[in-house]
């Protein structure tokens, strides 16, 4: 998905800092794009379908799931997977909806 203008200059630079990320800082950019997302959301008279919330949304989600594939054991995968559930619903609500 391609960032709306507005997002163009902060997706550049979580590209560049992305190169070098490993799962920790894959973690908190995925926290920080949640964080994004929800703070746009309540910005918005309605999230679902603005393009900055949609981008932010749909980036942190494939970051989540890029720092869950990290996982080295069932228990630990299962543990990263109620994180990620946390931020999608999370965003999910803020747009409105139930999950995607």
């Amino acid at each position: 998905m391609t960032p709306p203008p507005t997002l163009q200059a902060l997706a550049a630079e979580l590209e560049r800092r992305l190169a070098q990320a490993d799962e920790s800082a894959l973690w908190r950019e995925a926290q920080a794009l949640t964080g994004a997302a929800l703070q746009r959301a309540g910005q918005c008279l309605r999230a679902d379908g603005d393009p900055e919330f949609d981008w932010l949304r749909e980036r942190s989600l494939q970051l989540w799931h890029a720092w869950g594939a990290c996982a080295t054991s069932g228990g630990d995968g299962y543990a990263r997977s109620q994180d990620i559930r946390q931020a999608r619903d999370a965003m999910a609500r803020a747009a409105g909806g139930g999950h995607d």
